[in-house]
C-alpha cells in the first residue's frame, strides 16, 4: 500500500508519502513488513530566504531471517528455513525516525548562507541464531539490541570573489550516543533466570570540524 499528497501556495511547497510492503517470503520463516513514512516542507519566508523541513520514518516490525541451508537440508526442502533460525526465532526489528530544519537565504550578489540542524533516532532489536559463549541448547540464542540517538548542527557560507572564482566556508558539529546490550535468549526472548545480559556498552562519539573551499570555474 502505497499513497502520496501534495499541497502548494504562494508561499509553501509540501509532500507527504507514505507506504507498508508487506512480504511473505518464498521460504519459511522468511515475511518482513517495512512502513515507511516522508514529509517535505518548503516555506518561504521571503524574496531571498527559505525554510526548509525534512522528515522520515521508518518502521520494521518484522524481518525474519531463514537462515543458510545445509546441502542436505536444501536437496530435502529448498524453500525451508535453518533449524537454528526456527528454534532461536532470528528476527530484526528497526523503528527509525530522522528530522532536519534548514534555513537559506541567498544574495543578490551569487552569496548563500546556511544554517541547519537535524536529529535521529533509531531502535534496534535483533534476535539471532547464533549461540551465547558457554554451555547452549538447541533453543538458546543471542539478541542484539541498539538505542541510538544522534544530533547535529551546520552554519555554511559561499560568496564570489571574482567572476571566476567562489570561497566558501562553515563548520559544523556532530554528537552521537549508542547504547548496545547483548543478552542470552530463549525461543528469541529473555524468558528465563539462565538469560543473562551478555554485553551492557554506552559509546558517545563528538565531532566539530571547520571547513573552506576556493572554487574556480575556467573558460
Amino acid at each position: 500500500v502505497q499513497g502520496r499528497a501534495a499541497w502548494r501556495d504562494a508561499r509553501t511547497v509540501a509532500a507527504l508519502s507514505a507506504s507498508d510492503l508487506a512480504i511473505d517470503g518464498y521460504r519459511q520463516w522468511s515475511d518482513a513488513r517495512l512502513q515507511r513514512t516522508t514529509l517535505a516542507v518548503d516555506r518561504a519566508l521571503d524574496v531571498a530566504t527559505t525554510l526548509e523541513l525534512r522528515l522520515h520514518a521508518a518502521r520494521d516490525p518484522q524481518a525474519r531471517n531463514p537462515g543458510a541451508l545445509t546441502v542436505a537440508e536444501w536437496s530435502a526442502r529448498a524453500d525451508s528455513a535453518a533449524p537454528n533460525n526456527l528454534r532461536r526465532r532470528a528476527d530484526k526489528r528497526v523503528d527509525q525516525q530522522q528530522l532536519s530544519l534548514r534555513l537559506r537565504r541567498e544574495g543578490t550578489n551569487g552569496a548563500r548562507v546556511e544554517a541547519s540542524v537535524f536529529g535521529l533516532r533509531r531502535d534496534l532489536d535483533n534476535p539471532l541464531a547464533t549461540p551465547p559463549p558457554g554451555s547452549t541448547a538447541p533453543d538458546v540464542g543471542t539478541e542484539v539490541t541498539i538505542r541510538r540517538g544522534v544530533g547535529g548542527a551546520r552554519l555554511a557560507a559561499s560568496w564570489p570573489l571574482a567572476p571566476r572564482f567562489v570561497v566558501s566556508g562553515g563548520a559544523e558539529w556532530q554528537t552521537m550516543r549508542d547504547h548496545r546490550t547483548n543478552a542470552r535468549t530463549t525461543g528469541g526472548a529473555r524468558r528465563l533466570p539462565t538469560d543473562t545480559l551478555l554485553l551492557d556498552q554506552i559509546e558517545r562519539v563528538t565531532n566539530v570540524a571547520p571547513f573552506a573551499q576556493l572554487a574556480w570555474t575556467p573558460d
